[in-house]
């Protein structure tokens, strides 16, 4: 009797956390409401087991990380020109190195002129900003999204792609959701074998995609 009343203590707190939450959110934005009832989905799916069913975890609250192995084949055939894949791995990685100094270059350049004239810096809202596919007025949902798992699928591939043409297994592959939303993606190389791979090596397979 006495577990049966303290389980019912325990769904009526949650339950009044949920009401509290609710009311704090829609004074707040509607988007924190639709955040907080995502939160109680993926714990609810958690605790009955659905996600390790899925293959997915949930990350810092409100992130589902979804994996799947589907792929391996097809990265496998394509990954297999490794020395044309390494010699692109390494052209990527001065790539990068190129464009973090401008853009290091062009954000001092920006912050400056701000401090020197702040009168001529425009204002923006942060819909504007933050570019999110249905939010920020110039991406349409439907296709922000398809384009942004486009970009998404293709990035994390050609991490895949460069670390089995170093030889690295490729565990998975995987979305980061928030709602419906996906927010990021991840190639998952065998852990061991890229931490014994040369430095060079990894650098390469960081800087791809």
């Amino acid at each position: 009797m006495q577990e049966e009343g303290d389980a019912g203590k325990s769904r009526y707190l949650r339950f009044m956390i949920l009401v509290i939450a609710g009311i704090l959110a829609v004074q707040i934005h509607w988007s924190i409401l639709l955040l907080v009832g995502w939160y109680f989905i993926l714990k609810q799916l958690e605790t009955n087991g659905m996600l390790d069913k899925w293959n997915a975890s949930r990350v810092l609250g409100v992130l589902l990380m979804v994996r799947t192995e589907r792929g391996q084949k097809a990265l496998e055939f394509i990954s297999k020109p490794r020395k044309a894949w390494r010699i692109f791995g390494e052209l990527g990685l001065w790539t990068c190195r190129f464009v973090s100094a401008i853009v290091l270059i062009l954000f001092s350049l920006t912050f400056i002129s701000m401090i020197l004239d702040p009168s001529d810096v425009p204002s923006a809202s942060p819909s504007e900003v933050i570019l999110i596919p249905g939010i920020t007025p110039t991406i349409p949902l439907f296709w922000g999204l398809i384009g942004l798992i486009v970009a998404l699928v293709v990035h994390e591939y050609g991490h895949g792609i460069l670390a089995r043409a170093h030889g690295m297994r490729v565990r998975s592959f995987g979305l980061l959701i928030v709602g419906l939303i996906p927010i990021g993606a991840f190639a998952e190389p065998e852990g061991r074998e890229l931490l014994r791979a040369p430095r060079r090596e990894r650098q390469r397979v960081f800087a791809a995609g």
